[in-house]
């Protein structure tokens, strides 16, 4: 079990309708990045992610008019918010929500603000950076649940 991650042009990238993106803009896209390479061994539109230093990080597919992945880290989000870019289209999560470049810097402001705050006149122990990461978590859990609403 995991949880997939989806570039689409549809409203919702469950909908049988709407406006898809082509196996052949997937594979103009593979063609012009050194990062993505096709790896028909897994289907026809299979493609390994490498890093800089060739190693293969992840993987991407192309099925019903969307690319998607599953379980991605924070660099495979970025990656995929490029090519949704380059694509007009935008990279959603399997209960709909839509992450982008607000994503990532809701999140390193949510981390300053409770850092911040959690240096205020107070000396740091165990307890208090417990606390910290807490206050954290439940930060994370309410602008997570914000962005799933929307």
């Amino acid at each position: 079990m995991g949880y997939n991650l989806y570039i689409t042009r549809k409203e919702d990238w469950s909908d049988e309708t709407g406006e898809e993106i082509t196996t052949n803009e997937w594979l103009n896209i593979i063609n012009s990045d050194s990062s993505l390479t096709l790896s028909k061994d897994n289907g026809k539109y299979f493609t390994e992610l490498k890093n800089s230093d060739g190693e293969i990080i992840t993987w991407l597919d192309w099925d019903d008019g969307c690319i998607f992945t599953k379980n991605p880290k924070d660099s495979t989000i970025k990656k995929m918010i490029s090519i949704a870019n380059n694509l007009k289209a935008t990279v959603q999560g399997e209960e709909g929500e839509e992450y982008n470049e607000d994503y990532f810097n809701k999140s390193e402001e949510i981390i300053q603000v409770v850092e911040t705050n959690s240096k205020k006149d107070k000396p740091e122990t165990k307890s208090s950076s417990s606390l910290i990461y807490i206050g954290l978590a439940l930060v994370i859990v309410i602008v997570l649940l914000k962005i799933i609403k929307k």
